[in-house]
């Protein structure tokens, strides 16, 4: 039986691959065509990520962390794996995202009981380890599709109120939902295996008792300010 093969267009490029081919693998083949790492698959103009295999024909682009939507994704990544790590590591404290500083994102740990949870640095190096751990171990993210009234009452349940509050307000009726080691997310993410092997970690600091995720960025040509 032949097998079936499809062409994809890449930066101008006709190539050809076997029906299945994951995109991590074509990746891995033009990644020197591209100045930034790759981080997603864009398809026909639907992203996707680099997880999945090739199921149809097409024009096939990459983006890479010099793009938006990968430095995004990247971003979303390193702080889902912060979260489950201080699930792991503390279950009765939970880490909520406030806002963007900088190149960080400035961070809230509470207690069960609501109150403000102040980390020392011996608090910070043990969630910096946990992190490289998880990381290191390339923990697969698995992806599933599932009614967002579903998903808020899952994230409500889990206490994750802040993306309860948040799908609360979503149109679609179907939310995707990322799962990793019984932790789970509903933004796209990337798996750790593809994050560059030259910046394993994410440093947290303490400034003035408020606790930052900082992000270390590769500079790019591209887009050297995002």
């Amino acid at each position: 039986m032949t097998e079936k093969m499809y062409r994809v267009t890449i930066l101008g490029k006709t190539m050809e691959y076997p029906a299945g081919t994951s995109l991590k693998k074509i990746a891995d083949e033009v990644k020197d065509l591209y100045k930034d790492d790759i981080v997603l698959a864009v398809l026909d103009n639907t992203i996707r990520e680099l997880t999945r295999t090739l199921e149809k024909p097409g024009r096939l682009d990459f983006l890479t962390t010099a793009d938006k939507a990968g430095r995004k994704a990247y971003r979303r990544s390193m702080t889902f794996l912060m979260e489950a790590a201080l699930e792991e590591l503390e279950p009765e404290i939970s880490v909520s995202v406030q806002h963007s500083i900088g190149q960080g994102y400035y961070c809230e740990l509470r207690a069960k009981d609501g109150s403000l949870y102040i980390p020392d640095g011996l608090f910070t190096k043990r969630l910096s380890d946990k992190m490289r751990e998880m990381q290191e171990e390339d923990c697969p993210i698995y992806k599933k599709i599932i009614h967002t009234r579903d998903a808020v009452r899952m994230f409500g349940e889990a206490g994750m109120h802040d993306k309860e509050k948040l799908l609360r307000y979503r149109r679609s009726s179907w939310t995707n939902i990322y799962e990793l080691k019984g932790h789970y997310n509903y933004n796209l993410l990337v798996s750790f295996s593809f994050l560059w092997n030259r910046i394993t970690m994410i440093p947290l600091q303490i400034n003035n008792y408020i606790f930052l995720i900082i992000f270390i960025d590769i500079p790019s040509a591209k887009d050297p300010t995002n």
